[in-house]
């Protein structure tokens, strides 16, 4: 993904993009935005600090102002953390993508974590409705000697309106990479209602919801995260989790499986918290959604 103003080609109001970079060391050790620049309906608020005021780490809420991932649309996201910063980038709320009658949706994010950075990428869970169609692609840079948490929660639908996997394919698949692009981990999930019953055994079973959470960190740190996040993603009533390391080291990845989204998501948050402690010694008070 490139970076700048709208390229030829692009459909305003259909083609957002959200460019966005930490940096650390501003007034009283904060971490600040370094640059910034969003394209309807991308849009992003003003960084907080959400922690207190002693507190280095900076929140960044993304919202889409189209309320939702309409039929057709494609969506670039850029979040790159400078040496020394320390963020944690959430959205406003689900995200929500209707219904079509033909094509799909997609979302591509990149992500550039530097040597000596913190960064946590915790959006709110992605709703599929009925006859939706939504491809999302994730490219995680994160060096050795940083830190990143990340994480998705699948919803089965819209559950106040009865809908329970009635969408037509939600298709996930994040890619990281370490120092010199030597890869750590890709993880893919190709979810096909009509094709495979996800209520099956070797499936989700009596579940709805899905949560991945993934880990990256300095080697130092992987074996005490390791128990620390598995006790977090299993730890809450209403859910199931487990937790493993990658090949040769390269992170953690956890599965946490549920019957209401809140539950998945209250697990993924323990699991920041934990890994918020171990690695950056810093509180983690949780997420205000207004």
């Amino acid at each position: 993904m490139g970076r700048g103003g709208a390229g030829p080609g692009r459909r305003p109001g259909r083609d957002g993009r959200l460019d966005v970079a930490f940096s650390g060391g501003g007034p009283g050790g904060r971490t600040v935005i370094e640059r910034l620049s969003a394209e309807v309906p991308l849009a992003a608020q003003r960084v907080m600090y959400c922690d207190g005021p002693a507190s280095p780490v900076a929140y960044l809420y993304v919202a889409s102002v189209a309320g939702g991932v309409l039929q057709g649309d494609r969506y670039e996201v850029d979040i790159a953390a400078g040496r020394g910063a320390m963020a944690h980038v959430t959205t406003q709320g689900a995200t929500r993508v209707y219904g079509m009658d033909s094509g799909c949706a997609a979302q591509s994010v990149r992500v550039s974590v530097a040597d000596g950075a913190y960064l946590e990428m915790i959006p709110d869970q992605i709703i599929p409705y009925g006859r939706s169609r939504f491809r999302q692609r994730v490219r995680l840079d994160v060096h050795d000697g940083a830190v990143m948490v990340g994480s998705e929660v699948v919803a089965p639908g819209r559950a106040a309106m009865g809908e329970s996997f009635e969408y037509d394919l939600c298709d996930l698949r994040t890619e990281a990479f370490g120092c010199g692009g030597r890869p750590r981990f890709v993880d893919a999930a190709r979810l096909e209602p009509a094709r495979l019953d996800l209520s099956g055994p070797g499936a989700m079973g009596k579940h709805s919801v899905f949560g991945t959470v993934y880990v990256m960190a300095p080697r130092g740190h992987i074996a005490p995260l390791r128990d620390e996040v598995g006790a977090a993603v299993s730890g809450r009533a209403g859910v199931v989790g487990g937790c493993s390391v990658m090949r040769d080291g390269a992170g953690i990845l956890g599965r946490v499986l549920g019957a209401r989204a809140a539950d998945v998501r209250g697990a993924v948050l323990d699991a920041v918290a934990a890994v918020r402690s171990r690695c950056a010694g810093e509180p983690f008070a949780g997420i205000r959604k207004g």
